[in-house]
């Protein structure tokens, strides 16, 4: 669906009259993002075009899953928690969408943190964001859905110490029982932060796909978050060699770039990078280490 400009205030307060005062976050692509109050709360409010014709099914399958997945891991404090407004689809103008609510958190996304470089992060919070990560995972898991775009845009920091990192965006979650939304030889997701395994075997990759898939990307988005540097992608490339990149080149040691790192964690997210599924760690074994207090 092509870029949609944003409907104008008024109509969007008429088709949902328990919002107020919205303000445009984000947009792009098919999608705006508001900050709005909501019944009194304030809320990002999440409104999706959809397309006419035979791709409405699909959209409409993707959003309804990535709220399934909130809702089944609700109890996850690693993963961003849906709002007062339940999905729903409204009419706005001559246009049809999906509309839903989740909690506004008041911090910034990682991508942002990197990009404005200075100081950064020490190992203890580096240890910190894996461990939010491990459970965010662990939580979709255990409800039978692997995320597919972990990534620093999709990861917020926030001030509150007892919930440091809230993973985002569950629009490309895999739900591992369900008929596939994908398209045959569409391969969703990120192209400098896909796992391996999704590239070796594009028109099969469901079922190559769990949790291990999900602890790469992690490591990926860790060593980029520790050293503002991507081991295997640099601007400017193109797609193939970005591609052929994540299957076949190593990633330099993280050892290399963060000398002050203990070598236990550096070690760690070096084999949570290995190519080869089975290679990568247990995820009990990758929380453990990470409970280990910095040497």
């Amino acid at each position: 669906m092509p870029y949609f400009q944003p409907p104008a205030v008024a109509d969007l307060i008429a088709a949902l009259p328990e919002i107020s005062s919205p303000v445009v976050f984000a947009s792009g692509g098919f999608k705006v993002v508001y900050t709005a109050q909501v019944n009194g709360r304030h809320e990002a409010v999440k409104l999706i075009g959809l397309p006419t014709g035979n791709d409405k099914a699909s959209y409409l399958g993707r959003l309804k899953r990535e709220v399934t997945a909130l809702e089944k891991c609700a109890t996850a404090n690693e993963l961003v928690k849906l709002g007062s407004i339940k999905l729903k689809e409204v009419q706005i103008g001559a246009s049809d969408f999906l509309v839903y609510s989740e909690e506004l958190l008041n911090g910034s996304d990682l991508q942002k943190l990197i990009d404005v470089g200075g100081t950064r992060p020490d190992e203890t919070e580096i240890r910190t964001l894996l461990r939010c990560l491990m459970a965010a995972i662990k939580a979709l898991s255990k409800n039978g859905y692997v995320h597919r775009d972990i990534k620093p845009g999709n990861i917020v920091k926030l001030s509150d110490g007892s919930r440091p990192f809230v993973l985002l965006d569950l629009g490309l979650a895999f739900a591992v029982s369900e008929t596939p939304l994908t398209a045959p030889g569409v391969v969703p997701g990120t192209p400098h932060y896909l796992a391996p395994e999704m590239l070796t075997a594009p028109g099969n990759f469901r079922d190559a796909l769990d949790h291990r898939s999900d602890m790469y990307t992690a490591a990926l988005t860790a060593y980029v978050y520790a050293t503002g540097v991507h081991p295997l992608y640099t601007p400017g490339e193109n797609h193939s060699r970005i591609l052929y990149r994540a299957v076949r080149e190593r990633c330099k040691p993280l050892s290399n770039l963060r000398e002050d790192f203990s070598k236990e964690l550096c070690k760690l997210i070096d084999q949570m990078l290995k190519k080869k599924p089975a290679l990568r760690p247990q995820i009990e074994v990758v929380c453990a280490e990470l409970e280990r207090t910095t040497q």
